[in-house]
């Protein structure tokens, strides 16, 4: 197999495959490689393309190309952490993958739900199977709780159904945060603001927080700068009005 291609084939046993569900399962893969490439180098090195599709089955194969010859070992090492990281998720790992971000254990999910008794289907040519969405599960859901307080960025809001709210925290971590109606308003004027939300927060069997029922949700003051509180820091003998005298040469 050529080192830069990853097939995919999905196959139904009662009939043909729904284009809705050969479309899922492609663009749950585009943000897996997509992803990884980011998480293993802090930047994006690969593009992707489909360079086959096969009339008549649900077969494709994508290709990374390196956007720079420069990266063209990086992108054959970016398809090895996929497939190893799906072979990994398949087998029932203890814990996730290396360059797997919690972005791409979703999309990755996602397509382990798809599977059933008459769907399956292969990547690279590895299978997966809902076991792929029941490990996921294992280390993404909540496990225990405990009332607690969490720092981090509101992202995204829904107001249909169960409430709730998307908090990145300072590991880029994503924390389903549900919320009651008195503090929708509250939630609506902090969407994009850094803020400390305080409630019953799950944790995963990883020891993670993955979810909070928010009890309280504050705004994160900035402490506004003084230049004594980093000449401290130094242990300089003088006022601050002295020493930016001096730095100044006045």
């Amino acid at each position: 197999m050529n080192p830069t291609q990853i097939p995919v084939f999905i196959d139904d046993d009662r009939g043909l495959v729904s284009l809705k569900h050969f479309i899922g399962v492609l663009d749950s893969l585009q943000i897996i490689v997509t992803d990884v490439d980011r998480s293993r180098y802090g930047e994006t090195r690969t593009k992707w393309s489909i360079a086959a599709l096969e009339f008549g089955s649900a077969r494709a194969t994508i290709q990374a190309f390196p956007i720079a010859q420069k990266f063209a070992a990086d992108t054959i090492a970016v398809v090895e952490s996929v497939l190893h990281g799906l072979r990994e998720i398949e087998d029932g790992a203890s814990f996730p993958p290396e360059h797997f971000s919690q972005k791409a254990l979703e999309a990755a999910r996602n397509i382990g739900a798809k599977c059933g008794s008459h769907v399956s289907v292969s990547i690279g040519g590895g299978r997966i199977t809902t076991k792929a969405a029941s490990t996921i599960d294992q280390w993404t859901k909540p496990r225990d709780t405990t009332v607690d307080s969490i720092e981090g960025s509101i992202e995204a809001v829904s107001l249909r159904g169960v409430m709730k709210f998307s908090l990145y925290d300072e590991m880029d971590r994503k924390i389903d945060c549900f919320f009651p109606d008195h503090l929708k308003n509250r939630v609506k004027q902090c969407l994009g603001e850094r803020v400390i939300v305080r409630g019953e927060v799950g944790i995963s069997s990883l020891g993670r927080p993955v979810s909070i029922k928010v009890l309280e949700l504050d705004v994160r003051r900035q402490k506004p700068f003084c230049i004594d509180d980093y000449i401290g820091i130094w242990n300089i003998p003088v006022s601050s009005e002295e020493y930016v005298r001096a730095i100044r040469d006045e």
